[in-house]
């Protein structure tokens, strides 16, 4: 699979780790973008919200162009433009919490 030319130049420029083609291969081999609503996502949306006690929660996945919003809280759109980046994940973290935001 070759990468979309915005996660090319993402490599190429070193902002995005040179796994993000096989993180992409997984992402797509799931299944699950633009997928109807699930209510297990709903919840855990609804709890993120709730914990860190936030208007705004979302279960987020981001493939070549967008971060498509499988679940959310607070926010009518469904996805965002990829460009819209809101939080880069360091290169070879495997998880990344963002507390709060202002």
């Amino acid at each position: 699979m070759r990468p979309a030319p915005m996660i090319k130049k993402m490599i190429d420029d070193g902002t995005f780790s040179e796994k993000e083609p096989v993180r992409l291969l997984a992402l797509n081999s799931y299944d699950i973008l633009d997928t109807p609503e699930e209510e297990v996502f709903d919840e855990f949306a609804r709890l993120a919200a709730s914990i860190i006690g936030t208007p705004v929660a979302l279960v987020s996945l981001v493939d070549g162009n967008r971060h498509w919003f499988k679940a959310n809280v607070g926010l009518t759109a469904t996805e965002t433009p990829a460009t819209w980046r809101f939080v880069l994940m360091p290169s070879g973290a495997s998880m990344f919490l963002l507390s709060r935001t202002r």
